[in-house]
C-alpha cells in the first residue's frame, strides 16, 4: 500500500456502508426544473426541502443567468409519485419562481389533481355540499 491516506482502507469494524445508488432508466427519471433569481441560498433550500421528502437526486445541473437560474435535478421517478402538491410547496420558497416535472425525454408530465375536502363535489348534475 501506498503512504497516501486516501488510498488506504479504513479498518472493518462490522458497520455496513450505505448502498451505493442503482442505475435508472431514462424511462424511471423525473426532471424537476426549477426557475429562480440568482439567491445564493435558493439551491441550499432547494436541495433541503428535496431531501425533506426523502428523495434522493440522481443529477443535477443549473443553469446561470443575469436575472435568472435554472436548475435542473434529476429524480427516480419509481421512489416517489410526482404531485402538484410538491410543485405549490416549492414555488413558496423565496426566489423560486417557477417550479416543473417533466418526464425523461424531457416532456411535461400531467399530473393528477388531489381531491380536496374543501370543495364541492359534483354528481347527479348539481353540487353536493
Amino acid at each position: 500500500m501506498s503512504d497516501c491516506p486516501v488510498a488506504q482502507r479504513a479498518p472493518d469494524d462490522g458497520e455496513q456502508s450505505p448502498p451505493l445508488p442503482r442505475k435508472s432508466p431514462r424511462e424511471s427519471l423525473v426532471l424537476l426544473r426549477v426557475e429562480a433569481s440568482p439567491c445564493t441560498l435558493v439551491l441550499e433550500r432547494i436541495l433541503f426541502f428535496v431531501n425533506s421528502a426523502a428523495l434522493r437526486p440522481a443529477d443535477m445541473a443549473i443553469d446561470y443567468g443575469r436575472k435568472w437560474q435554472m436548475i435542473e435535478i434529476w429524480l427516480d421517478g419509481n421512489a416517489f409519485a410526482p404531485s402538484e402538491w410538491f410543485l405549490t410547496q416549492l414555488e413558496g420558497l423565496p426566489a423560486v419562481k417557477l417550479a416543473e416535472f417533466f418526464d425523461g425525454f424531457g416532456s411535461p408530465l400531467v399530473l393528477a389533481q388531489e381531491e380536496r375536502a374543501d370543495e364541492p363535489i359534483r354528481s347527479g348534475g348539481r353540487w353536493d355540499v
